[in-house]
């Protein structure tokens, strides 16, 4: 039976509805202003109040769709950490089992690696603790 020590599997959930929000950027009453100035002399001004506010809106919405991609990439990783660390367990039993169950010359050297590897996973978890 092939073990699947090295097969990762990585499920990203994607973001249900995005966190966009748009504001009141065109809900401005520019023709109230036609009486008293030409459209012509306050159109470059109009232009840069839109040009700033899309900009900002724009970031601020790239901002929001890129931490719920986060939020759920990250989500997704600590679930391969998860798996990886369950297999590792199992694998570990596993040798630790047939070493037990074999009369082989190599035993000793076997036991001692997996001393060597369990010490490894405890500090390895000390450490993301912290």
């Amino acid at each position: 039976m092939p073990l699947r020590t090295t097969e990762t599997e990585i499920h990203v959930v994607e973001p249900g509805t995005p966190d966009i929000r748009v504001g009141r950027v065109f809900d401005r009453n520019w023709e109230l202003l036609s009486p008293l100035l030409p459209v012509w002399m306050i159109k470059a001004a109009v232009r840069r109040h839109f040009a700033r506010a899309i900009s900002y809106l724009v970031y601020q919405n790239l901002s929001r769709v890129s931490t719920q991609w986060e939020e759920s990439i990250n989500d997704a990783l600590w679930g391969v950490e998860k798996e990886a660390r369950r297999r590792l367990e199992e694998l570990m039993g596993t040798v630790e089992r047939l070493v037990e169950s074999s009369s082989n010359e190599r035993a000793p050297q076997l036991r001692a690696d997996l001393k060597r590897l369990e010490e490894a996973r405890k500090s390895l978890a000390g450490e993301t603790r912290n």
